[in-house]
């Protein structure tokens, strides 16, 4: 665990760190802008993207937004018949985050 200035407060099991929240705010901010880059239009660009936003704030963690991303991109491509046209490598970690969900949690 990583200690931050002003420390923290544990509320039924769980530590909370406040002085963290507003540089998490300032960074989301910032990628706001880059939001109006993403094509909506395309349904294996778009859906994806929107996935990360929306699951970033729901599961408290931006790693699982970023892996359900990660996941559906590939999943998407697969259905659409576009696997070769993905790179391997977002194959592989998004193999390695199902294994995650379905093993280690």
């Amino acid at each position: 665990m990583v200690k931050t200035v002003g420390g923290g407060y544990e509320v039924n099991g769980y530590f909370y760190y406040p002085t963290i929240a507003p540089a998490l705010i300032f960074v989301g901010f910032l990628m706001t802008e880059n939001v109006k880059k993403i094509d909506f239009k395309e349904f294996r660009e778009g859906f994806p993207a929107f996935l990360s936003m929306i699951m970033i704030p729901l599961t408290f963690s931006i790693t699982d937004g970023i892996a359900f991303g990660f996941i559906s991109y590939s999943l998407i491509s697969v259905i659409e018949r576009r696997f070769r046209e993905t790179s391997k490598l977002i194959h592989i970690i998004s193999i390695v985050f199902i294994i995650k969900y379905l093993f280690l949690q």
